[in-house]
C-alpha cells in the first residue's frame, strides 16, 4: 500500500473528525447568533445524524472486464483459473 492509499478505517475516521468538527462549527454559529442551546442542539442532532448502517444492493455490468480478464489468461496462458461468470442473488 502506498503512501497515497488511504484504509477504508482511515477515511472513516477522517469523515467522522470532519463531520465532528463541522457539528461543533454550527452549534457554535448558532448560538453565537442568539439561538437557544435547547433548540441548537435540537436541530444539530437532526442535521447531524448518522444512520448506524446501510444496506444496498449493487448491480454491476462485469461481463466485459470478466472477458477482458479472460481473453488475457488464454493469450499469455499465465494460469489456468477461470471466471465464474454464473448467475448470482443480492443478499
Amino acid at each position: 500500500m502506498d503512501s497515497a492509499t488511504v484504509s477504508a478505517k482511515d477515511a472513516s475516521d477522517k469523515y467522522a473528525a470532519t463531520l465532528a468538527h463541522q457539528r461543533q462549527n454550527f452549534i457554535g454559529s448558532a448560538t453565537a447568533a442568539g439561538f437557544s442551546a435547547d433548540q441548537v442542539q435540537i436541530h444539530a442532532d437532526k442535521v447531524f445524524a448518522l444512520p448506524p448502517s446501510k444496506r444496498m444492493t449493487v448491480l454491476a455490468n462485469t461481463g466485459p472486464a470478466v472477458g477482458t480478464i479472460d481473453d488475457f489468461i488464454a493469450a499469455t496462458g499465465l494460469c489456468t483459473a477461470r471466471s465464474n461468470t454464473g448467475p448470482s442473488s443480492p443478499t
